[in-house]
């Protein structure tokens, strides 16, 4: 008997005008952990000083894999500005604290 294939997590288009922000800091955390960690452990010495000389600006490849990661761990298909700024400074913050 043929099983089913597993389904991806169902993601949402928007969000309403009570969601607590605060909500999705768990998510932003984890999320920007996993791309810097991945930045770092396969990242030329050259692609760590071009990061640090784009700053305040973010590498495409970067800001893509973040923004991707973020709406599938906050399971929302199209993130709000608020939601891109807060995860583009917890970025920078965490990349600080090395």
């Amino acid at each position: 008997m043929p099983t089913a294939a597993p389904q991806a997590p169902r993601l949402r288009c928007c969000r309403g005008y009570d969601h607590d922000e605060a909500e999705d800091d768990p998510a932003i955390d984890e999320v920007v952990t996993r791309v810097l960690t991945s930045f770092r452990e396969s990242a030329t010495a050259d692609d760590k000083l071009e990061l640090a000389r784009a700053r305040p600006s973010i590498p495409r490849e970067i800001d893509r894999a973040l923004l991707l990661d973020a709406s599938v761990a906050m399971q929302h298909y199209d993130l709000d500005e608020n939601s891109r700024y807060r995860l583009r400074a917890r970025f920078w913050e965490k990349y600080d604290e090395g």
